[in-house]
């Protein structure tokens, strides 16, 4: 099946919120080490970077001493040549004679380095500048890993350390979730995460993504408030942005990020021209984008795209979990092409079938409290993940299996302790998604450790208040319309094809005890 066969308008991406095409290729890679064999995934994604770089000379920059692999990888594939150049120190990033040696590139890789010691390195120097230029010629970058976070602008930073999945889901102002919006700015409006179902990165990119459609870019004490459109208080507290309500929470999109975005210049980058865009990649997972073209995934995972809605609501109130509502989503498998500047899906693998999901229950719900610290609080629902606790990567050699649940929370899937074994926390929320790409229309629930919910005989789920209280993730696939999975076999031993899957488009919402959503219509009250 090839063709346009999803406008992004269906995804939320709202009307008029475009992109301009890339001035030169990019490709975003979820893992930090490529792997060796003959016919892996990254042979694909390391011959295309070599593509655009006419098999010439190759530079892996670097803030920090660092083994050679990706260098030795390149020349592996073919390169003229290949070199890791460390640029440790201010003083070095700002010489001249290096900018000469990075002006002399035709790819520039950055690797696996925390994020924030880039930044303060090589920040207003003469390296930065190198690269800005280097992609003004049309010249290719590619980012392995927390790599590929830096071409993303706002850049999550990790000046403090990495934000958790269970710090989100906890702490709507959590000190770790900081933000650098000017360096390099390759794709503004675009907010990176990789490594994504692995580390559990998708409660940090809802949080990320909030704290910029509430217009906050950092919290008092970190350096000072980077929104210009963001007002303080006396209290040192930010006041409302345009469209944001005294609690932080935004429900008309009005908001000062999105001001910013349709004001700031493309510098013949991706220029994003609606609400900010969360990209997660996974491990063993790339997305790679011609020079004025669309955007490829290749690999063995799924690309996330994640963006507000204009019916979204923030709540960011320091007092309860965040809250986060009508958050569109789209998973994507090896072979989707994207062309960004729609934006629209316009071309799909032969393997995408159309999702047909089920309609909701006519039956009334019973009432029913969902433990999310109890294992056994999943067979409750509609369908049972197993085989999600026994191995890490149950996922990744293909182990999830799926039974018929008690059917008495009907049309969910059910997973209790999201994130409190940070090994299964792949297995756990990439089950879910695998659960509903194999019986679409169904509702993900997803809860945290200490957190409960109540389901109403209306059908209606509200979480209950609780000591230290996490959000609950509810994955709504009602609208879905294309579905895929991956083909690929992760290790050799593994029982089949990683399970990894594309299904689009979906809605997400991060709720607490003040909002409440419908299990059999996808409606969602808040302000409760």
């Amino acid at each position: 099946m090839s063709g346009v066969v999803l406008v992004m308008a269906c995804l939320g991406w709202v009307a008029g919120g475009r992109v301009e095409a890339a001035a030169a290729p990019v490709a975003l890679v979820g893992s930090a080490r490529p792997d060796f064999r003959p016919g892996s995934w990254s042979e694909g994604v390391g011959r295309w970077i070599l593509r655009q770089a006419r098999q010439g000379r190759v530079l892996v920059l670097t803030p920090e001493p660092l083994v050679d692999e990706l260098a030795r990888y390149f020349l592996h594939l073919g390169a003229a040549s290949a070199e890791v150049v460390e640029i440790p120190t201010r003083y070095q990033a700002d010489a001249p004679d290096l900018y000469r040696t990075i002006a002399g590139a035709d790819a520039l890789v950055f690797p696996d380095v925390a994020p924030w010691k880039t930044v303060t390195t090589w920040r207003g120097t003469r390296t930065e500048s190198a690269i800005r230029d280097h992609w003004r010629a049309g010249k290719v970058l590619a980012g392995f890993g927390a790599g590929a976070m830096l071409l993303g602008s706002p850049l999550a930073d990790r000046r403090l350390g990495v934000l958790t999945a269970s710090e989100a889901l906890r702490c709507p102002r959590p000190p770790r979730l900081t933000f650098t919006d000017d360096f390099l700015q390759v794709l503004p409006g675009v907010l990176i995460e990789p490594a994504f179902l692995r580390e559990g990165r998708l409660p940090p990119l809802l949080l990320g993504l909030a704290a910029r459609q509430a217009g906050a870019t950092r919290w008092p004490g970190e350096g000072g408030w980077g929104s210009p459109g963001l007002a303080r208080e006396p209290s040192g507290m930010p006041g409302p942005a345009t469209g944001a309500t005294a609690d932080g929470a935004t429900s008309d999109g009005a908001t000062a990020e999105r001001a910013r975005a349709a004001a700031r210049p493309g510098d013949r980058g991706l220029a994003w021209r609606g609400p900010l865009l969360g990209l997660g990649l996974d491990e063993r997972t790339a997305l790679v984008m011609e020079a004025g073209g669309p955007a490829t995934v290749l690999g063995e995972g799924t690309v996330w795209f994640l963006v507000p809605s204009a019916s979204s609501v923030v709540r960011l109130d320091p007092r309860r979990p965040p809250v986060f509502t009508d958050v569109r989503a789209a998973l994507l498998t090896e072979g989707f092409v994207v062309d960004l500047t729609g934006p629209q899906v316009v071309s799909t693998p032969s393997s995408a079938v159309p999702a047909f999901p089920d309609p909701p229950p006519a039956s009334p719900w019973t009432l029913w409290t969902i433990d999310g610290s109890r294992e056994e609080a999943a067979a409750a629902g509609e369908m049972q993940i197993l085989q999600h606790t026994h191995e890490p990567l149950a996922l990744q050699l293909g182990l999830l299996h799926r039974v018929a649940g008690r059917r008495t929370v009907p049309w969910a899937v059910l997973m209790p302790n999201m994130a409190a074994a940070p090994e299964l926390i792949e297995n756990r929320i990439g089950g879910v998604f695998w659960a509903l790409s194999q019986q679409p229309g169904q509702v993900g629930v997803l809860l945290d450790r200490g957190a409960k919910a109540e389901v109403e005989a209306a059908g209606w789920l509200t979480p209950l208040p609780m000591t230290e209280q996490a959000s609950v993730l509810i994955i709504d696939s009602r609208e879905a319309q294309t579905r895929a999975a991956s083909r690929w076999k992760s290790w050799p031993d593994a029982a089949g094809p990683r399970q990894s899957v594309a299904l689009f488009p979906l809605r997400l919402h991060l709720i607490d005890s003040k909002v409440r959503f419908s299990l059999p219509t996808g409606v969602v009250e808040a302000g409760r």
